[in-house]
C-alpha cells in the first residue's frame, strides 16, 4: 500500500517475497499509474460585469486532487470573443480571473482555464466553460 509518486505510464516493480524458511522469491510485476481527476471549486461560473471597470468583478478557482509537482502554464482561454480587460492571477492551486480594464460590452463571453502539473506534463487540467456578461 501506499502513494506512488510517478506520473501516468506503465512500470515493472520489483517484488521480493520471503517465507518463514528464510526462502526468497522475487518476481518483476508490471503496474500502470493512472492520473487521479484534478477538480476545480467552482466548477462553472457566470460572471456579471460593468464594461468601464467600475465595479470589482473577479472569481478566484481552487484545484484539489493528485498532482506530483505543481499547476503551471494556467492560461484563460476564450471561446471566440475576448472582451479584453480580464487576466489571470495567481498561482499553484489558486487562481483568479480579474477584470483589469475596459470591456467590450455583451453577453455570453465564454471562458475557461487549463494548466499542467509541472511535473506530470499529461497531467493537464482544463476546466468546463465559464460565461462572463459584460454591461
Amino acid at each position: 500500500t501506499g502513494t506512488i509518486g510517478s506520473c501516468a505510464g506503465n512500470y515493472n516493480v520489483e517484488v521480493k517475497l520471503t517465507d518463514n524458511n528464510n526462502v526468497t522469491d522475487t518476481k518483476l510485476l508490471p503496474i500502470t499509474v493512472n492520473n487521479g481527476v484534478l477538480t476545480v471549486t467552482p466548477a462553472t461560473v457566470t460572471l456579471n460585469c460593468k464594461a468601464d471597470n467600475s465595479v470589482t468583478c473577479q472569481q478566484d478557482f481552487t484545484t484539489s486532487g493528485p498532482l506530483i509537482g505543481n499547476l503551471t502554464n494556467w492560461a484563460l482561454n476564450w471561446q471566440s470573443t475576448n472582451p479584453g480587460g480580464f487576466v489571470l492571477t495567481g498561482s499553484g492551486t489558486n487562481v483568479t480571473v480579474q477584470q483589469t480594464g475596459a470591456s467590450t460590452p455583451g453577453s455570453g463571453y465564454r471562458f475557461r482555464l487549463t494548466a499542467q502539473d509541472s511535473s506530470c506534463p499529461t497531467n493537464t487540467l482544463t476546466t468546463a466553460w465559464s460565461t462572463i456578461d459584460i454591461q
